[in-house]
C-alpha cells in the first residue's frame, strides 16, 4: 500500500480552509497513486498548542 503524509499544521479556527487543503491533498496523493493519506491530529480545527 502506498501511502502519502501531509506536513502542515492548519490553520487555528478556519475548519473550511483546512478542509480544503486535505481535499486538494487527498487529490494528488491519489493521482499519484497513494491509497492512504495521512494528516496530523487535530489538522481540520488547527488546533495549536504553545505561543504562535
Amino acid at each position: 500500500m502506498r501511502t502519502a503524509l501531509l506536513q502542515s499544521s492548519g490553520r487555528p479556527g478556519s475548519t473550511v480552509e483546512n478542509l480544503k487543503v486535505l481535499d486538494e491533498t487527498a487529490g494528488r496523493a491519489a493521482a499519484a497513486g497513494a491509497a492512504l493519506l495521512v494528516a496530523p491530529e487535530m489538522f481540520l480545527t488547527g488546533y495549536a498548542i504553545g505561543d504562535d
